[in-house]
């Protein structure tokens, strides 16, 4: 082979990198075109490769040499020759020449473009070394063939568009060449593939065995009769037994046999449409009768020949040759250019079974785990399976079912199905598995797998907070641990929630069957808030099955003492606890709830509701902020708690000691209690609640707001909170020993409504103080919580603290102290301090930043006295009016006057008209108090 020449042709490339790096798209090219021109000169002794050969192998040196060969070159060179895809001499194959000067041939794939065409390209190059001419056609050098299903031309015309190309005699109309290609290569001292055992005949059919599953087949070659290149081509004969009754699938492939060693030889299918075998098939007898024959032209291969009237254990064959009826013959193709290897594959049935999981079980719904079972072969009799089960679930525990045991296939079925049933438990025992293995009967194979894999999935929960559904079957949910909700729907269904607070959510609306409620621990709650519909019956302390809603829902309860909570529906609901602490909400509806023991919470909500608490301490709870209706409360124990902590634009009006229809808040709640003695506490809303005790040790708490306090008998705790809150006392009754917490605002000791008896209070002391001997007793729990104070009808003695106290004596002669602090002592009318019995003032101040003030009745100017009249000599009108003359004392205005004798100041407030008039005109002694510019009396 000539260097020089060698040199001057460029690296095979399909775009513009030239380089020996093949992309992905140039090594499957090159596979493409080795596979194309293989299968062109399959029938002959040569060996086609892509390995680059040595001098020597390609080298015919002499006449006895018989080991040689040509190269074709595929590559771009500088200059093509007259635009032709490539260039060979012609007839140099077998030329001795120890310079290989006329080889190789040339192959530009720059001008043809795709893999077959480079392709067929080669295999025309050469075989023009192999000495064929051109097939033409008339005036036509290139016959290009004709046809489209699939459609032929010659190799050595040019079959770039068709499909399947061959070597020809010129078997078409005009052919400029009707030389037989195949003689003229078998001139050039190439031998051709001769089978080693024909197998022409039915007598001499290759014998194919079929494995268990039915399967074999062969790879074998169609080649001319004989040697004279001219004599009918090759029909093949195979034969096969039937290993059961049933159906056979026959294709025929085109094919390479092949061998990298040249000794093993192994065989590949070629993808559609690189082969040159036009095929076909017929599936005979063992007479030779055609049970089935393939006789379809417009494919090249024999994709799925069958027959359906398999008898088992009776011999069959099958004969592969070219199809005899070719759609091109007009343009040339012939049985005769058929020519090169192909894959026989047989698929028969057997008598086989296979199992596959054709369902996961559930334990929602308790849904079966199936197995389905397939036969094939004679179906005509009854079938008996064996098998066994395993897997991480438990056979009677987990599902239904036994291990070992058998199934039978019917007689004339193909299936059969083992059903496995789920079994619902309370268990968190997730994707448990079902493995359930065959045996196959005596005869029988098993296809695939010999066993198969079912997952039960688990409806329960785990230690997290599940939110359980169950379906409209018998199911069992558990929650197990965490804080879980349960709705079982539909079906008689088992519900445990387990550890943690769970909510059980029911729609009675619905049919829900007949359900069982298993809980041992955490506060756990029964919801029917989804019901608008239906009534709810239900008594948490029975475990006899209760009928909740009549047809819809009846509930077990496993326990007596495991359910603590029940929110109820939109109608007229019936809800009794148990001895535990239970929280009932009745919702809309005018509904009856009854705690019973424990300390229980009682919502009735919307509608006009019954609630009773029951024994224990109780709380009842209500938003007046929202339409409530006329409720009725019923508690004959324990200490009871009316809460109205969730109003915040309403006020609350309650009066505990009455048992009439109360207004608590007009528009959206009425209250009437079953008795004077039943409810100990209150808990007020957010504005001015008005709150009256009974003869109970009363707590009670204003909430925000300014709100009036009225603990009426008993020991009582009071406390307003935040604002302005009044405190009222009669302490003409017996009160008892009371206990006041205020933490912020101005609050008021109001005891106006006392006339009979004396009060004595100081605002300063935290310790029991008796207010009213035998009466009241007040505990303040801070000395600085209190600023104001009105006394009663007689002689009462006001303290004040450190605070800005306003103190109001009211009639009678009152000690009023104001202590440190802006204090403000208040007059209603000049009547309450008159002559005969005036009011006296201790630690009155008029200096710093405890500077006093009198507050009088408005008719009184307002002025700062600043020095004294005059001074009495006694405490009589007459000696006083000798000081407060008409023109001293005008009608209208205070004054300042001493009387020897007496400690301090005292100030007279003039009744309207000038003079003093004992009858009239009020004095306050000031005790201690000596008027002066520097420590003057204001009036305000």
């Amino acid at each position: 082979m000539g260097a020089d020449r060698i040199s001057s042709i460029a690296v095979f490339s399909l775009d513009s990198i030239v380089s020996t790096a093949y992309s992905q798209a140039e090594f499957d090219a090159i596979k493409e075109i080795f596979r194309r021109v293989a299968a062109d000169y399959a029938p002959f002794g040569v060996n086609v490769t892509t390995k680059t050969p040595t001098f020597d192998q390609i080298t015919r040196s002499s006449t006895s040499d018989s080991a040689y060969g040509t190269v074709v070159s595929i590559g771009n060179i500088g200059s093509q020759w007259s635009g032709a895809g490539g260039i060979a001499y012609v007839g140099i194959y077998d030329l001795v020449d120890t310079t290989n000067y006329y080889k190789p041939a040339l192959v530009f794939p720059s001008r043809l473009g795709t893999a077959k065409n480079i392709a067929e390209a080669a295999s025309h190059e050469a075989g023009h070394n192999l000495n064929l001419s051109h097939d033409g056609q008339g005036s036509t050098e290139y016959y290009t063939g004709g046809g489209s299903s699939p459609g032929w031309a010659p190799i050595m015309g040019v079959g770039y568009s068709k499909q399947l190309t061959q070597f020809s005699r010129g078997q078409y109309s005009n052919a400029t060449n009707t030389e037989n290609d195949f003689l003229q290569i078998r001139g050039e001292g190439i031998g051709r593939y001769v089978e080693g055992t024909p197998n022409t005949d039915l007598a001499s059919a290759q014998t194919i065995t079929l494995n268990s599953t039915g399967y074999g087949g062969a790879f074998e070659w169609i080649t001319l009769a004989s040697d004279d290149g001219n004599t009918g081509i090759d029909y093949d004969y195979f034969k096969f037994t039937a290993p059961a009754a049933g159906s056979v699938n026959i294709s025929v492939n085109n094919a390479l046999i092949f061998s990298k060693d040249g000794t093993n030889f192994i065989g590949e299918d070629l993808p559609a449409g690189y082969g040159n075998l036009h095929l076909d098939a017929q599936i005979l007898n063992a007479s030779g009768g055609v049970l089935a024959d393939w006789n379809n032209n417009a494919l090249v291969d024999v994709t799925g020949l069958t027959y359906s009237g398999l008898v088992a254990g009776q011999n069959y064959f099958v004969k592969v040759g070219p199809n005899s009826t070719l759609p091109d013959q007009s343009f040339g193709e012939t049985t005769w250019g058929s020519l090169g290897a192909y894959a026989l594959r047989i698929q028969a049935d057997t008598k086989s079974i296979s199992i596959a999981k054709t369902t996961d079980g559930n334990e929602a719904g308790s849904v079966s785990s199936v197995f389905t079972l397939t036969r094939t072969g004679d179906l005509s009799s009854a079938l008996t399976v064996n098998y066994t089960l395993a897997g991480t679930a438990t056979p009677g525990v987990d599902y239904t079912g036994t291990t070992p045991s058998s199934v039978t296939f019917a007689a004339g079925s193909s299936k059969a199905t083992i059903i496995l049933p789920t079994k619902d438990d309370l268990l968190s025992d997730p994707s448990e598995t079902i493995i359930t293995k065959i045996t196959a009967p005596v005869g029988y194979t098993i296809s695939g797998p010999d066993n198969a894999t079912a997952t039960i999935l688990d409806n329960d929960g785990n230690a997290a907070n599940n939110n359980l559904v169950g379906t409209s079957f018998a199911d069992a949910l558990a929650g197990v641990g965490g804080n879980d909700t349960l709705s079982g729907l539909g079906g008689n269904d088992t519900l445990d929630g387990g550890a943690g607070n769970d909510t059980y959510l029911f729609d009675t609306d619905l049919v829900l069957g007949s359900d069982r409620l298993i809980d041992a621990s955490g506060i756990d709650t029964l919801n029917f808030a989804a019901t608008t519909t239906k009534t709810i019956n239900l008594n948490l302390g029975s475990i006899a099955a209760q009928t909740v809603t009549a047809g819809n829902l009846t509930l077990t309860l496993a326990s007596a003492t495991a359910f603590e909570n029940v929110i109820g529906g939109s109608l007229n609901d019936n809800i009794l606890g148990n001895s535990l602490a239970n929280s009932l909400t009745g919702g809309a509806g005018n509904d009856t709830l009854s705690g019973l023991g424990g300390n229980d919470t009682l919502d009735g909500g919307a509608g006009n509701d019954t609630l009773d608490g029951g024994a224990d301490n109780d709380t009842y709870l209500f938003d007046t902020d929202l339409v409530l209706g006329s409720d009725r409360l019923i508690d004959a124990s324990g200490i009871d708690t009316l809460n109205f902590a969730a109003t915040t634009t309403k006020t609350i009006n309650l009066n505990l000691g009455n048992i009439a229809a109360q207004t608590v808040t007009a528009g959206n709640l009425t209250l009437t209690l079953a008795s004077a003695t039943a409810f100990e506490n209150v808990i007020g809303g957010s504005l001015n609640d008005n709150i009256v005790g009974n003869t109970l040790a009363n707590s009670l708490s204003g909430g925000a707001g300014n709100d009036t306090l009225s603990g009426l008998g008993g020991n009582d705790t009071l406390d307003g909170g935040v604002g302005n809150d009044t405190y009222l006392f009669d302490t003409d009754l017996v009160l008892g020993s009371d206990r006041l917490i205020d933490a912020s605002g101005i609050d008021t000791l109001n005891f106006a409504a006392t006339t009979t008896k004396t009060i004595n209070l100081n605002l300063g002391s935290t310790v029991a103080q008796t207010v009213t001997a035998g009466n009241l007793t007040l505990t303040l729990a801070s000395a600085t919580a209190f600023e104001n104070v009105i006394g009663g009808s007689l002689n009462d003695n006001i303290v004040g603290n450190t605070l800005a106290n306003s103190l109001t004596g009211g009639l009678g002669k009152d000690s009023l102290t104001g202590s440190t602090g802006l204090d403000t002592l208040n007059y209603n009318s000049l009547g309450e301090s008159l002559l005969s019995g005036f009011d006296v003032i201790q630690g009155y101040s008029g200096t710093g930043a405890s500077l006093d003030s009198i507050n009088a009745p408005g008719s009184i100017a307002a002025i700062t006295l600043t020095a004294s009249k005059g001074t009495a000599t006694a405490l009589t009108e007459a000696a006083i009016q000798l000081v407060l003359t008409n023109a001293a004392f005008a009608a209208n205005t205070a004054a300042a006057f001493k009387v020897t004798g007496q400690s301090g100041t005292f100030i007279a407030l003039n009744n309207g008209a000038a003079g003093f008039q004992a009858a009239s005109d009020a004095i306050i002694q000031l005790s201690g108090y000596n008027i002066a510019a520097a420590t003057p009396v204001v009036v305000i």
